[in-house]
C-alpha cells in the first residue's frame, strides 16, 4: 500500500531536487541581474514588493507546505 521512504531514499530525492533547482536558478539569477541593472529603482523596488506580496498571499492557499 505505502512505499517505505528510507533515509537513503529521502537523501537521493533531496539531492536530485537540489541539483535541478540550482541548475534552473543560475540562469534565472543571471537574467534577473541584467534586468535589474537596466531598470530604474523607481520601478524595480515597487515591482519587487508586489511580487513578494503575491507570493506570500499564495502561500495561504498551500494545503501542505
Amino acid at each position: 500500500m505505502g512505499v517505505d521512504f528510507t533515509y537513503n531514499n529521502a537523501k537521493e530525492v533531496w539531492q536530485k531536487q537540489n541539483l535541478i533547482t540550482n541548475c534552473c536558478a543560475i540562469p534565472f539569477v543571471i537574467l534577473a541581474g541584467k534586468f535589474a541593472d537596466k531598470t530604474s529603482a523607481k520601478i524595480l523596488i515597487p515591482g519587487t514588493l508586489v511580487i513578494q506580496i503575491i507570493v506570500m498571499t499564495l502561500y495561504c492557499f498551500v494545503p501542505d507546505p
